[in-house]
């Protein structure tokens, strides 16, 4: 059987490259395209190979006005590809159409460790039901109230939001969804909100907004 390694989906076919050693292709799925990496087997999982994975996404980004990103890439035999973007053509059409001429920005909120967090009571005697509770309350879910205040700041800017709640022990993030040529603006816009708590990154592949196609 004939595999392919698809990186992303998009409406246009570029001629092929290379970035980072890997021979990107342009081949035709339907009336649509898929960005290969021409390879023979599928990658192993590592941090060098994701990372060189995001460049080539990124690299094929700055070739195209729509592009959606297969979040890890997919081996998959080309029969199937076929299948499955058959199957998922409205919804892939119509994410095409939202993220054309676009960009996405990243915001994460690093939660602080409140001391509500200790697993012990001072002297080593285990927690009470209580302080067990109110632990586990800490730990769900949360947006910072700062969000609110930032999403006001750019939401002339903004086409399309994401949001990945975060908790006491990760990161919440906001996805934003916006133009590229106001990314300038964007970055004005949040510039007061930036601190060791709040970080702004991009503009990224819009990685948020691709839907995933493999049923």
């Amino acid at each position: 059987m004939s595999h392919v390694y698809v990186l992303a989906l998009t409406g246009q076919r570029r001629p092929p490259f290379v970035v980072d050693g890997r021979r990107i292709e342009f081949i035709k799925v339907e009336n649509l395209f898929a960005a290969i990496d021409r390879r023979r087997a599928p990658p192993t999982v590592s941090e060098a190979e994701l990372r060189s994975q995001h460049e080539a996404v990124t690299a094929i980004f700055s070739r195209v006005e729509e592009l959606l990103p297969v979040r890890f890439g997919a081996w998959i035999e080309r029969r199937e590809l076929n299948e499955v973007v058959a199957q998922q053509k409205r919804a892939i059409v119509d994410a095409l159409a939202l993220v054309r001429g676009r960009v996405q920005m990243t915001i994460r909120f690093v939660a602080r460790s409140p001391a509500a967090r200790q697993d012990r009571r001072a002297g080593g005697r285990p927690e009470t039901g209580t302080a067990y509770l109110q632990r586990r309350r800490n730990m769900e879910p949360l947006m910072p109230a700062a969000a609110t205040q930032l999403k006001t700041a750019v939401r002339d800017l903004v086409v399309a939001e994401q949001v990945s709640p975060g908790s006491a022990r990760g990161a919440a993030s906001l996805y934003h969804l916006i133009e590229r040529q106001s990314v300038a603006a964007y970055m004005a816009a949040v510039l007061p909100f930036e601190s060791e708590t709040v970080a702004v990154s991009g503009p990224w592949p819009p990685f948020a907004f691709a839907p995933d196609p493999w049923p």
